[in-house]
């Protein structure tokens, strides 16, 4: 017989044998239309079964994802990035999967980088709740790059696709999906990316501090994502969502299950 040694009633999770959490459109890591919901729900998925529990994604704006598990109306909220102010009001798992930033661009516009200077005078779109590295938001405060804040990544790549802004920051392989979904393919064209990395880091499942079984939820978490590396099915489907996608990602091969520290 298993036993767990916990502050919180192991029985809360035992009856409802359910986790929820609220996610955004993200693929491919969380993708609605997708089997097993992306390949980051997958592993969600995947992990908790190993410790006997079913997990529900639903997917809302990323805001709306945030505030309602904050508020405890779900159990938590994938995926994030770590940094401080979060942890005021959240519990992190451990890094499910490391991910880095490059900056999407028109292939009109003759961009290169090395350091952060080479953006003075750029305009850069940004998305509402996201979380981008110390150093470029002290660029925006200097006036060194201006900011432009919409509510949805759909509207900032239109936004560059029409010119209206000159960089847009993302996820290599996320860009690329939502380009794939949102652009028709000829104006797709007009779209890349600078594949220098500007920012890393991790991607954590969020537990609100006052859900009486976050605590629990996020070690049962972490426990099954070891389970699943340790069986090669952690890589295994990594692989697989890589394949379906095209891609590689030199990203997957950082260390797993690095601790949020504040970034």
């Amino acid at each position: 017989m298993f036993f767990v040694v916990s502050a919180f009633p192991v029985f809360c999770i035992q009856a409802s044998g359910k986790v929820r959490l609220a996610t955004g459109h993200w693929p491919p890591y969380f993708d609605e239309s997708a089997n097993n919901g992306g390949m980051l729900a997958e592993l969600i998925t995947k992990a908790y079964a190993t410790q006997g529990l079913s997990t529900h994604f639903t997917f809302l704006p990323w805001s709306r994802a945030l505030m309602l598990a904050k508020s405890d109306q779900f159990d938590g909220t994938a995926a994030w990035s770590c940094v401080e102010e979060r942890s005021d009001d959240f519990l992190y798992s451990f890094g499910v999967l490391p991910y880095h930033y490059v900056f999407f661009h028109r292939r009109s516009l003759e961009f290169d980088w090395v350091s952060y200077e080479d953006l003075k005078g750029m305009s850069v779109g940004v998305t509402q709740d996201y979380s981008y590295n110390q150093m470029f938001e002290n660029l925006a405060d200097q006036g060194i790059v201006s900011t432009e804040m919409t509510a949805s990544d759909e509207t900032n790549f239109r936004k560059l696709l029409a010119g209206r802004i000159d960089l847009f920051p993302m996820d290599p392989l996320v860009g690329m999906s939502m380009i794939k979904q949102w652009i028709a393919p000829e104006e797709a064209e007009e779209l890349t990316f600078y594949p220098k990395p500007f920012s890393r880091s991790y991607y954590h499942v969020l537990f609100s501090h006052t859900n009486p079984r976050g605590e629990l939820l996020r070690q049962r978490l972490d426990k099954g994502l070891r389970i699943l590396w340790s069986s090669g099915e952690f890589d295994a489907i990594v692989e697989k969502w890589l394949a379906f996608e095209g891609s590689a990602d030199e990203d997957m091969s950082r260390p797993l299950f690095a601790e949020c520290d504040g970034e």
